[in-house]
């Protein structure tokens, strides 16, 4: 299983997709969207340029629709270029997102969750 650091906030809590500062990214990796409720649901699971893709999500009416359920919250993880494919399929696979239908035909790779 390869140890991701998830990013967060100083202190408790997640990052809010509606709020952070994007230009601030310079992650290449794997990122989460989901909303805060009882039941949370995963959202996004997608890899690439953080910043640049999360730019992208923060417009993006499959994702924004699912705001009246929660908060938007989000988090990140470098990961090498080699593993991604792998660690993107099996998050996918585990968290079942509610957006994205296509993800890399490769065998998964395990790695933490953040949830």
């Amino acid at each position: 299983m390869i140890a991701l650091h998830w990013e967060r906030p100083a202190g408790n809590g997640w990052h809010k997709l509606d709020s952070i500062d994007i230009t601030k990214i310079r992650t290449i990796g794997i990122f989460i969207i989901w909303h805060e409720g009882d039941p949370g649901r995963v959202i996004r699971v997608c890899q690439g340029d953080v910043g640049r893709q999360l730019q992208l999500e923060q417009i993006s009416p499959p994702v924004l629709r699912y705001r009246v359920f929660g908060e938007l919250c989000v988090t990140w993880a470098s990961v090498p270029a080699s593993f991604r494919n792998g660690v993107e399929r099996y998050l996918a696979n585990l968290l079942r997102p509610q957006v994205g239908e296509s993800y890399p035909l490769t065998l998964p790779l395990a790695a933490n969750s953040p949830l």
